[in-house]
């Protein structure tokens, strides 16, 4: 049976996409790209193409979704501190 994979999220540039596959790689979900040699190549077709891909296999998926979602939530708790202590 061929492996089946799951996209994750789209991004406008590799290095977006490398923050992501490593935040997933920490928590020992494997990623992989679509499309990144052609968005390396000439950024412009990213639209094209559809941005540069991240897939996980499909039985990380959920994992995968929460702990992308857990860094959501923290980032924007993170902003959310800052807007209200504008002194830090």
């Amino acid at each position: 049976m061929a492996d089946s994979f799951e996209l994750v999220g789209q991004y406008p540039t590799l290095v977006i996409a490398e923050l992501v596959k490593t935040t997933l790689a920490a928590a020992g979900i494997p990623a992989f790209f679509e499309n990144a040699e052609v968005v390396q190549q000439d950024w412009m077709l990213g639209n094209a193409v559809g941005q540069v891909k991240v897939l996980v296999p499909t039985p990380f998926y959920e994992q995968a979704m929460q702990v992308l979602d857990e860094c959501r939530l923290n980032r924007e708790e993170r902003l959310r501190e800052k807007d209200e202590d504008p002194g830090a």
